[in-house]
């Protein structure tokens, strides 16, 4: 007797024959599924395909900064760096340092504060990449020297 068999004669009549289509509503012909799961795992491996030539096209690309003589194409990064490093050296140290001295001084001021919901998720994301490329050096990834 099939499972959906025995809910039916438990419950009985017409509630009973409701149950009994509804769970056979749910089976699931094995072919199929197995079917269905093979074209899930294709899909996957175009679109890890797909990243992997993303990837390596943005590869190629921060190559060619990198290599570049020019400033504008090269710098951009170094800038942004300093830029953060700077904007958290005034927040952090500059800031607090002037007031506590001004305030000595018989004259408070305000430091204006800057807007670290902004900087913050670039410093770190620049960071993040810094450790990557960190981790580049030290597995000796090809284009870096490897660390020692």
């Amino acid at each position: 007797m099939a499972i959906t068999d025995a809910i039916g004669s438990i419950i009985g009549g017409s509630i009973g024959d409701a149950v009994q289509k509804i769970v056979g509503a749910f089976k699931v012909d094995p072919t199929v599924a197995y079917q269905k799961q093979a074209e899930i795992q294709e899909i996957q491996l175009q679109l890890q395909g797909k990243l992997i030539d993303q990837i390596t096209a943005q590869i190629g690309v921060d190559q060619a900064e990198a290599n570049s003589k020019d400033v504008f194409v090269a710098g951009w990064r170094p800038a942004i760096g300093w830029i953060c490093g700077m904007a958290l050296l005034t927040d952090f140290i500059v800031a607090p340092i002037s007031t506590w001295i001004a305030a000595l001084a018989g004259h408070p001021i305000a430091f204006p504060q800057l807007d670290l919901g902004s900087l913050l998720p670039l410093l770190l994301g620049m960071l993040g990449l810094g450790a990557m490329r960190t981790a580049e050096k030290i597995s000796g990834a090809p284009g870096t020297s490897k660390l020692q």
